[in-house]
């Protein structure tokens, strides 16, 4: 899968949530400094 895309289905809910917003805050910082 590729890594720079969210992954919103694992085993858990808790990792599920844990990476969803792992992801996001990756996202976000990245689009951060491509928008500076």
């Amino acid at each position: 899968m590729d890594s720079r895309l969210i992954q919103y289905n694992v085993d858990t809910r808790w990792n599920s949530a844990y990476r969803m917003l792992d992801d996001a805050w990756k996202a976000a910082t990245a689009f951060v400094h491509v928008h500076v």
